[in-house]
């Protein structure tokens, strides 16, 4: 029926002068009527509110004088009733509304006439204050709705010339929407590389049809290509962590097997040298298995950290001064004193892939500045530099993970990810700007956070906390892990339990009261959450939840720390004399 121009031009001015008379009349009316009913029942209930405001108000002050034991409480609750049919009356007053006031059945204030009335639905309320004794009986003034009638008139006829108007705007709007519009947006499309949409005319579908399949098996080749090449950015991806992770094994068992032979021999200085320095090589583990949990998704319930934005950017461009060019001319300027709510390691991170993207970008010469200041309560960093800077229709992609504009084998397209999702993690934004002069701007805007007490501090800060035996339920699948744990809160002097499995930690909670709950989150049968939700309510257990993963359990962290039933989360490998502080720090709050 709407397959020609001709037709629906007819269709349109036909449908168009009946639906003004429709509208016109329509429009009018139900404004007239809504409106004026809708204002009076909102005015209406808000009356209702300060009355009820009132009448506690008058109450609470009765209850407040016997409490403090005045000599004639009586008196006071005189003039306290006084008062409110005062204060009532003067906003009943003010709203023109009818009120009526019935003390134990007979009348104390008001209209006598209005239990006689029959109002209409909405405006009128009746309100049974028990402490008074009172029966309070509200109505609006329906004579007022004819002179709201009266004004709303003239309104109704600007309406309709107003509508006839809009129908001439409107004859313009489909003409651009029907004829015009439809061959914009094909050229559009075509000239973004995109499939152009069906517009209902037949000769312009049978072409778009065309070329929508043209573009269907460029796109199907695309993604071959595209899926080849995430194969192999995440095969050096692996390879890469693989030898770093194998490294770090070597060192941990040459470390520990020095170690051994030191303590053999009984030099113990050496022994805990070697074991220190095994310990750095499991944290180093760490930091690079938190870097794998960033390429997959948002890791949540890490411990609150700062970093000082400052020395970051100063030492990590330090380090990066041997890797530029010696024509691309690096300088920085950074307030004193900003820190961010990220470790000095994720910082180093953004900062570290923002410059080396701006380095591929400008080649053998050009100029990397780096700005960091604080704006009100957030800190903004810039990094730009001076090469030919991105393309308006890269934009929107620059942050995909496995997106790059490099040759294969020179990009994995993961470094602006990671920088993506260390910034949004840290609750900040990343918007990337054209540079002045030409090139490529990118603006972090981060919270303020304040700097970490000094050790100082802190250690005054711990030895004020209270000290006593705390009881600690450990509960975890894994056999060493509970040894560990177990034998290093028995030296630090607290009663530990342990238990294998979420059911046995289930049992024992029945059986007795524990101050802590230590729990593991994937577990075989039951797992930590469940564990979690059955706690009973009136017990004071604080739950301390450990977790090496989350993956599919996102969401379910989150849902247990929205309802307040985990105060902390552990994250695995962690530091096993962190329990000591974290211990007294939650017991003290």
């Amino acid at each position: 029926m709407f397959d020609s121009l001709g037709k629906r031009i007819l269709w349109l001015f036909s449908l168009l002068f009946l639906g003004c008379v429709l509208l016109t009349n329509a429009v009018g009316w139900y404004l007239l009527k809504t409106h004026l009913l809708q204002e009076g029942k909102i005015r209406f209930a808000l009356l209702i509110k300060e009355v009820e405001d009132v009448l506690e108000e008058a109450h609470f002050n009765i209850e407040l004088a016997k409490l403090k034991g005045f000599l004639n409480p009586l008196e006071i609750e005189i003039l306290e009733k006084e008062e409110a049919l005062s204060q009532i009356s003067a906003l009943t007053n003010r709203s023109e509304v009818k009120f009526l006031i019935l003390e134990k059945g007979s009348p104390l204030a008001g209209d006598k006439g209005l239990l006689e009335q029959h109002p209409t639905p909405g405006l009128y309320k009746k309100i049974f204050f028990e402490p008074f004794s009172w029966e309070i009986y509200l109505a609006m003034d329906e004579k007022r709705f004819w002179q709201e009638i009266y004004r709303v008139l003239n309104f109704y006829f600007a309406i309709l010339l107003t509508i006839i108007i809009v129908s001439l705007a409107v004859v313009y709007h489909f003409y651009r929407r029907w004829i015009k519009t439809p061959f914009e947006t094909i050229y559009q499309a075509l000239h973004q590389r995109k499939p152009p949409p069906t517009t209902g005319i037949k000769e312009l579908d049978a072409l778009c049809l065309h070329i929508n399949q043209a573009l269907e098996r460029e796109k199907e080749w695309q993604k071959n290509l595209a899926f080849t090449e995430k194969m192999s950015a995440l095969g050096v991806l692996a390879g890469g962590y693989a030898h770093e992770f194998n490294n770090l094994l070597q060192i941990i068992a040459g470390h520990l097997k020095l170690a051994q032979i030191w303590c053999e021999r009984d030099s113990k200085e050496k022994a805990l040298a070697r074991l220190k320095e095994a310990e750095k090589a499991t944290l180093r583990g760490a930091e690079i298995s938190q870097r794998i949990l960033r390429l997959s998704r948002k890791e949540i319930g890490l411990q609150e950290q700062r970093s000082p934005v400052d020395k970051v950017i100063f030492h990590t461009l330090e380090a990066l001064k041997r890797a530029f060019p010696k024509d691309i001319k690096i300088s920085y300027q950074a307030e004193k004193g900003l820190f961010v709510p990220l470790s000095d390691d994720a910082l180093q991170e953004i900062i570290l892939n923002l410059a080396l993207n701006a380095r591929d970008a400008m080649g053998d010469r050009g100029e990397l500045i780096i700005k960091a200041f604080r704006k009100g309560d957030h800190v903004v960093i810039t990094v730009e530099d001076t090469g030919p800077g991105i393309p308006p229709e890269l934009k929107t992609r620059i942050f995909e993970p496995f997106f790059t504009t490099k040759e294969v084998g020179k990009g994995t397209g993961l470094g602006l990810y990671v920088v993506h999702q260390l910034v949004t993690e840290a609750g900040g934004t990343i918007e990337i700007k054209e540079r002045e002069g030409g090139g490529a701007s990118f603006v972090i805007t981060l919270p303020f956070s304040e700097p970490k007490p000094s050790s100082k501090e802190k250690e005054t800060r711990e030895t004020s906390l209270p000290r006593r035996k705390l009881k600690i339920l450990v509960v975890d699948d894994e056999e060493e892990i509970l040894k560990n744990v177990k034998e290093y809160l028995d030296v630090l002097g607290f009663e530990v339990k342990v238990a294998r499995s979420a059911k046995e930690a289930k049992r024992l909670l029945e059986a007795e009261s524990f101050d802590f709950l230590l729990v593991d989150l994937i577990m075989p049968g039951k797992g930590g959450d469940w564990l979690i939700r059955k706690l009973n309510s009136g017990q004071k257990t604080k739950v301390i939840l450990m977790t090496g993963f989350t993956g599919e359990f996102h969401e379910k962290i989150e849902d247990l720390l929205a309802e307040g039933l985990v105060v902390e989360i552990l994250r695995k490998p962690f530091q096993i004399d962190t329990l000591k502080d974290l211990f007294q720090r939650l017991d003290a709050s």
